[in-house]
């Protein structure tokens, strides 16, 4: 095993990986033979894997309680699909499908799309540029006046109990 800094280092890291630089500057200033570089770089990538995966799983676990909280929130929770559907309608009502499409991308990357506050906020939001879609029912059929007699005017209108 060869001692001391090589010329060039020829470390291997896993794929879409690089050796940041000053690195190899670094290792040949600790005059480190290229297994020597090695064992740390190893060393740091496991480091950086390990924290990697344990903020992955602290994101998920907070998305997850967030969404158990949305869940369980009285005024939203039962009325979940129509609140989707709400907050949906309001991202249409903006006009430009590109942006609403990106702005859905962003909300499930982030995960702010599952966060209560910003749920119940948004859709407070999307009541107010949203049309209700409420059923318009008729009061039956107009009833019939005896012939001759019109409609009121508008004075025994405005004023019935006028005489």
């Amino acid at each position: 095993m060869p001692l001391g800094a090589p010329e060039k280092y020829e470390l291997t890291v896993p794929e879409g990986v690089t050796v940041p630089d000053g690195a190899h500057e670094l290792f040949k200033g600790m005059n480190l033979s290229n297994d020597q570089a090695q064992k740390f770089v190893d060393f740091y990538m496991t480091q950086a894997q390990a924290q990697l995966k344990a903020a992955n799983e602290s994101a998920t676990t907070i998305r997850e309680s967030w969404r158990a909280q949305v869940k369980a929130d009285p005024d939203i929770g039962p009325r979940l699909p129509a609140v989707r559907q709400t907050i949906s309608s309001a991202l249409d009502v903006i006009g430009d499908a590109k942006l609403a499409q990106q702005f859905r991308e962003a909300m499930d990357f982030t995960g702010a799309g599952d966060n209560p506050a910003f749920v119940k906020t948004f859709y407070k939001l999307a009541q107010m540029v949203t049309e209700p879609r409420r059923h318009v029912q008729g009061g039956g059929p107009v009833p019939v006046k005896a012939p001759g007699q019109g409609p009121p005017s508008a004075a025994k209108a405005l004023y019935p109990n006028l005489a």
